[in-house]
């Protein structure tokens, strides 16, 4: 009876490591699989997807042939290149945030100084004089003709 236990609890042991081993097994696939698609992405992008297979060839042996300052100057050009692309999606991302809440809400978000802008009230911003304090009763008397104007 024992016996019989033991070579049940045995069976379920190797049964459990063979299902932790195959799930290892998968995880590590799609692991390279998704390293594989993430490369094949930047190679599309810096090169073009109509690049010619055999000059990619040529140029990755061309590559396995380098010396080892050239790999870390690719290294290094490729880190800032990767950095400026970063800095400039984040940019874009700025600017369309803003962009979408300027059109969502409509004036709401605006500041009175771009308000003014945009009619060609104000003539200098680099001058150093503060224009929105000077313009605050202009601005209301502004946002008034303004709503009057919409409302009609």
């Amino acid at each position: 009876m024992e016996r019989k236990n033991l070579r049940q609890l045995i069976a379920s042991a190797q049964l459990e490591l063979n299902r932790l081993s195959t799930k290892e097994k998968t995880l590590t696939r799609k692991e390279k699989t998704h390293r594989k698609i993430v490369l094949g992405g930047e190679v599309a992008k810096y090169m073009g997807l109509d690049i010619d297979q055999d000059m990619l060839v040529g140029f990755l042996m061309t590559y396995a042939t380098t010396t080892e300052e050239q790999r870390i100057c690719f290294i290094s050009n490729g880190a800032r290149a990767k950095q400026n692309e970063l800095l400039r999606k984040e940019q874009n991302n700025k600017n369309s945030a803003k962009k979408q809440t300027t059109r969502k809400t409509g004036d709401e978000s605006r500041t009175k100084l771009d308000v003014l802008n945009n009619y060609g009230l104000v003539k200098n911003r680099s001058s150093g004089i503060n224009e929105n304090e000077k313009s605050n009763h202009f601005f209301d008397v502004l946002s008034k003709k303004l709503q009057e104007n919409k409302d009609e």
